[in-house]
């Protein structure tokens, strides 16, 4: 049992350091700082899976030798990498519905440490204590949800329509936060001590099973998604005049213009400069002057941080 845990954490490490990889080359090549955060989630839990060889180091290489079958290792350093995937999931929630307020970036991920920190102080030493203490991590994952939930439903059809397709990975994510509570319910309460030192569940609290599921669950869907933007910007970006271009032009154009603030008619000369037409067919085209054209095409490619039209091309197929 103790080997098939060892091997499961060694495969959960390296999902993990894989996803960071993954994660930070996609940040670089796009610049889209949701990529960036998730980088330092899948690079803080890591750290949080590496903790279990620290505690079985300090242990002399046996669970057996441990005073207490509950051990909870370091809570300083599991609130710190708690945090780091935490706040970076928050972080993502905030940026995807472009939430600035300091307060909201911020006071979540304070009421964290403090109420994980008030519970681990305040409270008595026992299964009470340390449920509590690592329930923490799904009430703050809870609130995550809960908050995108409400924010996309206020939020535009394009964007709705966008999420719908993304229904299952939240189920399966919802389902393995719900499996991680009843696994922590189970070792710490129903479940003898000497069941667990015994090897019937030879397993910590802070080294929960479903929640490396989790952890395997999000890094498959950030890798499909990852390697869908890079491939995207390998290869040339796409003619948008075609058939294919157009559709990816029609899906995504409306969740763009909204992210970025464009004005109606900004979208229409958007839509045309993603067509690949020069500046003169697109004031034919809405019958506008080629100077007032010009104007807003240097508007798109400001709000766009984008350099030229190629890049403008590149980044609507990126993250439209």
């Amino acid at each position: 049992m103790e080997l098939a845990l060892f091997y499961f954490t060694c495969v959960v490490l390296l999902v993990s350091v894989g996803s960071f990889s993954l994660c930070l080359s996609t940040f670089i090549v796009t610049r889209r700082k949701t990529y960036g955060l998730a980088a330092v989630a899948f690079f803080s839990y890591f750290f949080d899976v590496l903790m279990v060889f620290q505690d079985y180091y300090l242990f002399s290489g046996s669970f057996y030798e441990m005073a207490d079958a509950y051990y909870m290792g370091q809570p300083v350093g599991l609130l710190v990498t708690g945090l780091g995937v935490l706040a970076s999931i928050w972080l993502i929630v905030c940026s995807t519905f472009d939430i600035r307020h300091q307060v909201w970036l911020i006071g979540p991920c304070v009421a964290f440490c403090l109420i994980s920190a008030a519970v681990w102080g305040a409270l008595p030493p026992g299964n009470i204590r340390l449920f509590a203490f690592v329930t923490m991590r799904e009430v703050f994952l809870a609130w995550s949800l809960a908050v995108f939930a409400v924010k996309a439903s206020l939020s535009s059809e394009a964007f709705r329509s966008r999420m719908r397709k993304r229904i299952p990975f939240f189920i399966g994510g919802v389902l393995l936060m719900v499996g991680i509570v009843a696994e922590n319910v189970l070792t710490m309460f129903v479940f003898s001590r000497d069941g667990l030192l015994m090897g019937l569940v030879t397993i910590l609290p802070e080294r929960s099973i479903v929640e490396n599921i989790l952890l395997l669950w999000c890094a498959a869907w950030i890798w499909v998604e990852c390697y869908r933007v890079l491939s995207i910007h390998f290869r040339q970006p796409p003619v948008m005049s075609e058939r294919r271009g157009l559709e990816v032009v029609h899906a995504g154009i409306d969740l763009y213009a909204e992210r970025l603030r464009l004005t109606g008619r900004e979208k229409d000369v958007l839509f045309l400069v993603l067509q690949g037409k020069d500046n003169q067919n697109i004031a034919s085209e809405l019958q506008l002057s080629p100077s007032t054209v010009k104007v807003h095409v240097h508007n798109i490619l400001k709000k766009t941080n984008c350099g030229n039209r190629q890049e403008l091309i590149s980044d609507f197929v990126a993250n439209g």
